[in-house]
């Protein structure tokens, strides 16, 4: 049971960062190469391509042959989740009141 938790968390760890849940986001909308995803969201490509690298790695994006940037359905699947974390986070409060 400890490998699940210790796999999760570096997911959650992978996410932690608001550049990269922009990267994610952005890159829902429309595949795009870190140099490209850098000028829309005004970030050094250093950072961008850094952080391209560790999605990667965790298996939430892929580069396909043209070189672009795409998330893969685990990449999909994530972002689909954010917006209950997101709802939930707003909404803090209410729930420590009432459960």
């Amino acid at each position: 049971m400890t490998d699940l938790f210790d796999e999760t968390a570096n997911y959650v760890l992978d996410l932690a960062s608001p550049q990269r849940m922009q990267i994610l986001f952005k890159l829902l909308e429309k595949n795009s190469t870190p140099t490209s995803l850098a000028k829309e969201i005004d970030a050094t490509k250093q950072e961008v391509h850094r952080n391209f690298t560790r999605l990667e790695q965790s298996g939430l994006i892929e580069k396909k042959t043209d070189g672009k940037y795409t998330l893969t359905t685990f990449g999909k699947i994530v972002c689909t989740q954010v917006p209950s974390l997101v709802f939930i986070s707003q909404n803090r409060k209410y729930f420590e009141d009432h459960y």
